[in-house]
């Protein structure tokens, strides 16, 4: 099933029991590549590949190979398991494929009548526990029809085979017996899994990380699967992860654009935020930067990509969604400026935004008054000033406080706009919102009430700082001055993060929201001592704050 979602296809073409290969702790794999073709070159083999007795009969027949007929060997296989006859049968001068011999006996004709040849001893046949025989000679029917279009698909097959294991009692994967192999991963059988790192799927848990950090980052080429419920994705950078990066320049010496640039250049990047290139939105106001003009950030634009993406979102389960802003916010929070002197009202933001079909959201605004000017600005719960100190500990702002800095509670309010009403209280309803994994949390480089500033780097000072965060190599963005010059590009903040980062091999919201608020205020004290700039995070309740945001690898 994995070579199969491929793209291109891929297409074995020796399936056999000598090439399905047992672990010690009976865990199978696929062995023996020596046919293996994509699907689209298949059609210049010369000859039929694979082994008497499993070879698909359609493949005399019909060009070019395949997947179905793998599946017609998986068949075969299958066959042999449930009857404990050779793949070849011999009678007197004659030579005879099994599944041809039973097909002659009617086997898959008459009802029940495969059943006659399977393994006594081996497949259960009272009463309560023969409908797993039945269930398993039926799949094998399904397998080796002699029309590829009327076989069961990979898919079906494997929830099927994953049905009847459940109901058997038994497992689909097996712990190793080996202590040095517990910890490998299952995928490359290399490197050490890594802990707290489960992989994401319907059925997937905390018991399924499986898998180490550079499998989960070369997932979009070699797609992963859990042992123990298939195929499944990687925590970060999924395929149904999404991101927005706009950065607008009004003034000859704004550098929002390039903070926009380098910011979809690090969550793009594979080995850190690993958002696919072809789900991430860069926008920005030079029009060199684009090929499309549906891309210049006018108010138009922006709600039109909002638009495309929440038509990319629908009915999927679990979908990220990043929301990056850098440029000009009013100081009533009513709108940010666009390209072409428009202005996006904040409560059209907010509506496109909050229709999406998201199961995690995460805002980051970096402009004026952000706190005030987000589209999470009304629907929050709890509010946090970052002002992490050593201890880690934070102020909480209580929801009578919010109200007063102009932030109402969408939650429980109704939002008006071009005649439509949105209740908050109903929106909750929605199959995301009701997702374990539901988070939407909104970080803003500055409190209602405040400016914020740019950097000498030609990034702004807060976008700078996640940046630094993100790539965690110990480089701190802290440059020596006349008034510090003990500072260098090292700090204690940056190696301790750099440190546990690489340990864990992930960068969570919170540790990186503490290194950059640390960060932010150091460098305000030593460059920028009468300038007040504090990042602010709000949240709906109960919201944890250690979602995982990018790789971090050595």
């Amino acid at each position: 099933m994995y070579l199969h979602r491929q793209s291109p296809q891929i297409i074995h073409l020796d399936v056999k029991p000598s090439n399905i290969l047992l672990d010690s702790s009976f865990n199978a794999r696929l062995a023996d590549v020596g046919f293996i073709k994509d699907y689209d070159l298949s059609r210049a083999a010369l000859s039929l590949p694979g082994t008497p007795g499993y070879q698909d009969i359609s493949m005399l027949e019909e060009w070019p190979f395949r997947p179905t007929n793998d599946l017609f060997s998986l068949g075969v296989v299958m066959l042999q398991m449930l009857t404990g006859m050779p793949a070849i049968i011999k009678e007197r001068d004659r030579r005879q494929c099994l599944h041809a011999y039973l097909r002659n006996k009617g086997c898959f004709k008459t009802k029940g009548k495969l059943l006659e040849f399977v393994l006594k001893d081996v497949w259960p046949s009272s009463s309560g526990d023969k409908e797993l025989t039945s269930s398993f000679a039926k799949l094998v029917d399904q397998c080796l029809q002699p029309f590829p279009e009327e076989r069961i698909s990979m898919d079906q097959l494997h929830e099927s085979m994953k049905n009847l294991v459940n109901k058997s009692g038994c497992e689909m994967y097996n712990e190793p017996k080996d202590e040095m192999l517990k910890d490998l991963c299952v995928a490359c059988h290399l490197n050490e899994k890594v802990n707290d790192f489960p992989l994401l799927s319907k059925e997937c848990s905390d018991m399924c990380n499986v898998v180490c950090v550079q499998c989960l980052i070369d997932s979009p080429k070699n797609e992963l699967v859990c042992p123990r419920h298939g195929a499944a994705q990687p925590p970060i950078g999924h395929s149904e992860s999404y991101a927005m990066f706009i950065g607008i320049n009004i003034k000859a010496e704004d550098n929002f654009r390039e903070d926009a640039k380098q910011m979809h250049k690090v969550f793009t990047d594979p080995k850190i935020g690993a958002i696919r290139e072809q789900n991430a939105i860069l926008m920005t106001s030079c029009k060199s930067d684009h090929v499309n003009d549906r891309l210049i950030p006018t108010a138009e634009n922006i709600l039109h990509q909002l638009s495309c993406l929440k038509e990319k979102m629908e009915g999927k389960d679990e979908v990220s969604f990043l929301f990056y802003f850098s440029g000009h916010g009013s100081e009533n929070g009513s709108s940010v400026k666009c390209s072409k002197g428009q202005n996006l009202e904040a409560s059209q933001l907010r509506l496109a935004i909050h229709d999406m079909n998201f199961t995690q959201l995460l805002i980051i605004m970096d402009c004026c008054y952000a706190a005030k000017v987000g589209p999470l600005s009304p629907p929050l719960l709890k509010s946090f000033t970052e002002g992490y100190d050593d201890d880690d500990t934070k102020d909480s702002k209580h929801e009578s406080e919010l109200e007063e800095m102009g932030i109402p509670n969408l939650l429980k309010a109704e939002i008006t706009i071009d005649d439509k009403t949105l209740n908050q209280n109903e929106s909750k309803k929605s199959p995301s919102r009701q997702s374990p994994n539901y988070s939407a949390v909104q970080w803003s480089a500055s409190k209602c009430d405040q400016t914020s500033i740019g950097y000498q780097t030609g990034l702004s000072l807060f976008t700078s700082h996640i940046i630094a965060g993100l790539r965690a190599s110990g480089d701190c963005q802290l440059r020596a001055t006349k008034t510090h010059p003990q500072s260098t590009n090292q700090c204690d903040k940056c190696c301790s993060h750099k440190q546990k980062m690489q340990r864990q091999s992930y960068v969570t919201f919170n540790e990186l929201s503490k290194y950059v608020f640390c960060h932010v205020r150091q460098q305000l004290q030593r460059h920028h001592e009468q300038f007040d700039q504090t990042p602010h995070t709000v949240a709906e309740e109960n919201i944890r704050y250690n979602r995982k945001m990018a790789y971090c690898i050595s």
